[in-house]
Formats: structure tokens, C-alpha cells, sequence
């Protein structure tokens, strides 16, 4: 029996029945559930619980503190938290007004004195001593994953963005902007205005008022020439003039494509480009080839694993899409993914035409106290009804409903695993 007993645990693993824990966060509270609805903490405890990743939660207290919490619902440290956040190992925490480590236990690893911690992505964590927000210069120091200090030396006004392994920093004396390693050495020098977290190896930056781009040793890979660049994960860069045009770029600089045209205007969605001028919105893979095309009011935004959403017409109309699917709807947005796949909420609501005499033109009024959302799939097509007075995504294949009864948790298809009546 205790051979067939285990036997049954495994399958359960290996079926997913075995789930993870999941936040629920509604306007009169929050709950900690598991994905196959059984309650671990229920509605009222606290004020909010938010997950830190790894088991591992923030939990808040109606005073307003915040305590480290496990998926079983037990406390591991008291609510005496100003903040909480995700980390690598140990996990940024804000008492008195200063930032310190927790470990995954809640013990306090490093002192509550400093101003700023951000991860190096290399296990440690990079903190300033000083008040972040006053215009003194602060003494960079190195936080191990032990939560032990040792100082750089560097003195900085302000931490930026880190990534790559490398960190943007202010630095006094200049007024400049260049970088740090995980090390605490400044291996860009300062002598940007503006500069920007690494993406693909490479970081925009403003130099004597104009773009550019460098890669990680701090050499250009697009000299200061432009009044734009913004960089995508795929690997080019996307670089404008104004009154000229718009170049894509590789990340050695060399050009994939140009559209010299003073009115045009470019943007990154998804894994390419869009670019608009008087007449169409076309859109663009990472390789400059062209997908598809639609009129000039057109617009672009980023859906799920790739794909993209187009919405081609005037605002209340059934013209939002997933592009190269059929289905239609009234508005459209991603929302997580169910078993791997992309998932989106669709809206439908009462609207109607009317002329605006100011304009000289037809628009629609969108009644959205009418407004109603359902689950699409990534072909586009309905999985669940349009009956919801709002979609929240929770975890993988779940989705937090209300409607005018109650709260749920929900899977794409519909079945529901949690209710809670709603008040009122």
C-alpha cells in the first residue's frame, strides 16, 4: 500500500496537481491560494501579499508593515518592513528609512543603513551609504550574498539602471554619467548626460546632446549623431533624426534598413519595428523584412511570445486583433499564458456613432460602464465568455475574474476553482 501510496504522490507531480501558490490581491484585501483553490491564507488577514519569487512573499499588515512570508502561510519575520523586493538570493528590505538584506529564513543579513540596493546579477548586490534622495555624493559599497560590505572608493550621487553585469552611475565632480562593474571598478568612463542599461551589449547614451550607442568596453557602436536610439532585445538598434528619418541598425552599427522620410516615425513592438508615415503603418521583423500593413491611424502594441496586436480603426470599433488571426474585438490585451500559450482579455461594450461638429467628423461613444471582458486564446478566439467586470492574470493558466456577484479564480476555459461573494 505504501509502494502504491507513493506511486500516486509522483503521478500527481507529474500531472500537475501539485500546485503553486498564487496571490490574490482585490480592493478589500488579499488571499494566498493554491492553483487548485484551497486557501493557505485567507481574505482579511492582510492588506496585501505580493509575490518576492522562490515561495517567498511580502506580507502586509493593515497597520502597514510588511513581513516575510512562505507558501504555507507562515510568517518569517515580523511586520516591521517598510518594503520588500524580489533579489538574488537574499532579498532587499526598507525599515527606519534604510535598506538592508534578508535571507530566505527572514534573518537579517547585512545593517539597515543605506540608501540604495541594486543587484549586480552576479549574486551581490551594489548599495550606497548616504540618503538617496539629498544631492550629497554617497560612497558606493559592494553587499556580498552573504550580506557582507566592502567599499569601492567611488563616490556617487545616484544609482541608474544596472544590466549586464554592469551599473549606471552618477558621478560627483563630472556630472556625468558612465559605469561600474559588479566589482565596484568604473570601467566606462563618465562622460555621458544620459546613460542607459545595457540590451543585446549594447546601452544608448547622450553625449553633447545627441544619441549614440556603445557596447560594454564603452566603444560606439553608433556614434552621438542622432536625436533618438532605443535598442531592442532582438539585437538592432533603432536610430532617428528628426526631419530626416529613421535607421535600423546592427549592434556593429552596420545599417539593416532606411526610411529617409521627414515625416516618418519609428518604434520598437515585439521582436521588430513599425514605422508610420502620413499614409500607412508598416510593421518590420528584427531583419527589416516587412510583415504586414495598415492605414495611418493604425496602431501597433506587443502581445504575447512574439505576436503582435493591431488595431486598425477608430476607438469602440471592432478593429483589435491579433495580427494574422481573424477574430476582431472591441479592444484587446495580453495578459499572460495558459500551459505555455499566449492568452489575452477581449472587451466588449455598447457604443455608438455620432458627429462631432467640432471636427466635422464621425466618432463612436463607448459606454464603458457597459463594458464587459472575456479570455481569448492565441489563435485569437474566445475561451471563455465576455461576461466579466474585470481579468487579472495570477499565475500560469489562472486569471482572476469579478463579476457582479463575486470573485474567482479561474483557468482560460472557464472553470472555476476559488469564489468569494463580493459585498454590495
Amino acid at each position: 500500500m505504501k509502494r502504491i501510496a507513493a506511486i500516486a504522490a509522483a503521478l500527481m507531480m507529474i500531472c500537475g496537481f501539485a500546485r503553486a501558490e498564487v496571490c490574490v490581491r482585490m480592493d478589500d484585501g488579499a488571499a494566498l491560494l493554491r492553483e487548485d483553490g484551497t486557501e493557505i491564507v485567507s481574505v482579511g488577514a492582510y492588506a496585501d501579499i505580493v509575490s518576492l519569487g522562490d515561495g517567498l512573499f511580502a506580507a502586509q499588515d493593515p497597520e502597514g508593515g510588511y513581513a516575510l512570508m512562505d507558501g504555507t502561510g507562515r510568517l518569517l519575520s515580523e511586520e516591521r518592513y517598510d518594503a520588500l523586493r524580489p533579489g538574488q538570493g537574499l532579498l532587499p528590505a526598507q525599515r527606519d528609512g534604510g535598506w538592508g538584506l534578508l535571507d530566505a529564513g527572514g534573518a537579517e543579513r547585512s545593517s539597515f543603513i543605506y540608501g540604495q540596493i541594486v543587484p549586480t546579477g552576479a549574486g551581490g548586490y551594489w548599495a550606497t551609504l548616504g540618503d538617496a534622495d539629498d544631492l550629497e555624493s554617497d560612497l558606493l559599497v559592494l553587499l556580498d550574498e552573504n550580506g557582507q560590505e566592502s567599499a569601492t572608493g567611488i563616490y556617487v550621487r545616484k544609482l541608474g539602471s544596472a544590466s549586464e553585469g554592469l551599473l549606471s552611475v552618477f558621478l560627483p565632480g563630472t556630472g556625468l554619467w558612465g559605469y561600474c562593474d559588479a566589482g565596484g571598478r568604473v570601467v566606462i568612463a563618465a562622460r555621458y548626460s544620459y546613460a542607459g542599461p545595457f540590451i543585446s551589449g549594447c546601452a544608448a547614451v547622450v553625449c553633447d546632446g545627441r544619441y549614440g550607442a556603445i557596447d560594454t568596453a564603452g566603444a560606439y557602436v553608433a556614434d552621438p549623431d542622432y536625436d533618438f536610439i532605443e535598442i531592442s532585445e532582438s539585437g538592432f538598434l533603432l536610430a532617428a533624426r528628426n526631419q530626416e528619418g529613421v535607421w535600423v541598425l546592427d549592434p556593429d552599427g552596420s545599417e539593416i534598413a532606411a526610411y529617409e522620410d521627414e515625416n516618418c516615425f519609428a518604434a520598437l513592438v515585439g521582436e521588430g519595428y513599425m514605422v508610420a508615415d502620413a499614409e500607412t503603418v508598416r510593421i518590420f521583423d528584427a531583419a527589416g523584412a516587412q510583415i504586414a500593413e495598415a492605414g495611418a491611424k493604425a496602431s501597433v502594441s506587443e502581445g504575447m511570445n512574439g505576436q503582435l496586436i493591431l488595431s486598425d480603426g477608430m476607438w469602440g470599433e471592432a478593429c483589435v486583433g491579433i495580427l494574422g488571426t481573424q477574430a476582431r474585438y472591441q479592444n484587446l490585451y495580453p495578459l499572460g499564458t495558459s500551459e505555455g500559450g499566449g492568452v489575452y482579455a477581449y472587451m466588449e461594450a455598447n457604443a455608438a456613432r455620432y458627429v462631432n461638429d467640432l471636427l466635422g467628423e464621425i466618432q463612436l461613444s463607448v459606454d464603458m460602464e457597459t463594458a464587459r471582458y472575456g479570455i481569448a486564446g492565441a489563435d485569437g478566439e474566445p475561451r471563455t465568455p465576455c461576461a466579466f467586470l474585470s481579468i487579472q492574470f495570477l499565475a500560469d493558466d489562472r486569471f482572476l475574474v469579478r463579476s457582479a456577484e463575486a470573485w474567482q479564480m479561474i483557468d482560460a476555459g472557464g472553470t472555476v476553482y476559488w469564489s468569494l461573494p463580493c459585498e454590495g
